[in-house]
């Protein structure tokens, strides 16, 4: 039988695995397939991951075209702030 220390320490240790798969693994990669600029002249990516496509921002004016192979960054695992940090 596992005592009550045993069990607290495999909590804790399960609650800060899942807080930290947010800052590890943010990383997805995908292609670009489609450009477009809004009213303010800011170019917006569509990059196709897994099957799906996000809108995301180039965050270091790599300036890709459509094709080419990327990295997408998740700030804190957010799909909200995602943005082109690599050109594959």
């Amino acid at each position: 039988m596992r005592n009550l220390n045993d069990v607290m320490l495999d909590s804790i240790e399960i609650i800060i695995s899942k807080r930290l798969e947010k800052l590890i693994n943010n990383d997805r990669q995908g292609v670009v397939t489609e450009i477009t600029t809004d009213r303010l002249g800011k170019k917006k990516y569509t990059v196709l991951i897994n099957g799906s496509g996000y809108k995301v921002t180039d965050g270091v004016n790599l300036n890709p075209i459509i094709g080419t192979k990327v990295w997408v960054h998740l700030p804190n695992g957010n799909w909200e702030g995602a943005y082109i940090c690599a050109v594959i």
